[in-house]
């Protein structure tokens, strides 16, 4: 249960404050560093340097040479998340001026010329570490199941359990809470946004253009999990069979649409984790709250 202080503005400003102190321990603290350097390896080779210009509100990297770069694996908060001054601060002390290294995940920049990469920093005593991780691992920011970052995602994963554990950052918000999969309410308040859901699975159907993954027995009512069938090959590819998810609680992540139910695109398999394995009563799945 959170503490009420977290509930409210001043709560989390105070909150904020402290995370920045603690993400600046985080640095120098050799736990922190060598969980980090573990998820810096599974990034590809580091194939380009740049020194750093600023940081941006959306914590993109503007380097001095004019090249932006946009940081793999991660949804970052949105501008009204009190964490983000703070948030951009901590990061900005810690890179502004600086040497990053880059591991660039596309050849080319997105329609917005931003470059998507791997960016690894340095933490002190020549030892450089992955700034998405420490983000997520401050509670800063969310883990986004990216194709090109997917090596990496199992290592941010983790580092997100913790921060939400201990409620840090963006898990002291109610805004950014993980929404239960029946809270049919709580999802139509939240359609246009990024979102983190869990729920027990209904049901597994597929058409000829898609996977269901569905939380109730109603489709345009109940929230449903969506594959696009030309993404099956990263599920089958990875040993992944989708109807294996029938009855388990899952946890899933993304942009919260409706079409005309609420639903939510999942690319790859890093996108679904498994919260309990057990397969629950299917009449129990099926009644609502």
């Amino acid at each position: 249960m959170l503490k009420p202080a977290i509930h409210d503005e001043m709560g989390l400003r105070r909150r904020a404050g402290i995370l920045a102190a603690i993400f600046a321990a985080c640095l120098s603290s050799s736990g922190s560093v060598s969980r980090a350097q573990e998820a810096a390896q599974c990034s590809t080779p580091r194939q380009d340097a740049g020194t750093v210009k600023g940081i941006e509100a959306d914590f993109e990297i503007d380097l001095i040479d004019g090249r932006k770069i946009v940081l793999a694996g991660i949804e970052v908060p949105g501008p009204g998340s009190l964490v983000v001054p703070t948030a951009r601060e901590a990061l900005s002390g810690w890179l502004e001026g600086k040497s990053i290294s880059l591991s660039l995940l596309r050849k080319e920049p997105d329609r917005w010329g931003r470059l998507l990469a791997h960016v690894h920093a340095d933490a002190g005593e020549n030892t450089a570490i992955s700034v998405a991780y420490a983000l997520v691992d401050a509670g800063w920011a969310r883990v986004r199941p990216q194709n090109e970052a997917a090596a990496c995602l199992s290592w941010l994963l983790e580092a997100e359990r913790s921060a939400r554990s201990r409620h840090d950052g963006l898990w002291a918000d109610a805004a950014y809470q993980i929404v239960q999969a029946r809270d049919l309410a709580g999802l139509a308040s939240r359609t246009g946004q990024w979102i983190v859901v869990e729920g027990a699975v209904h049901s597994v159907n597929e058409t000829r253009n898609r996977t269901y993954i569905n939380f109730g027995p109603a489709r345009n009512i109940d929230l449903a999990v969506t594959i696009p069938r030309q993404t099956m090959r990263n599920f089958t590819s990875a040993g992944v069979v989708l109807k294996q998810f029938w009855g388990k609680t899952i946890r899933v992540r993304g942009l919260l649409e409706r079409r005309p139910g609420p639903q939510i695109e999942i690319v790859i398999p890093q996108g679904i984790e498994i919260v309990t394995d057990k397969r629950l009563d299917p009449g129990a799945i099926s009644r609502r709250p």
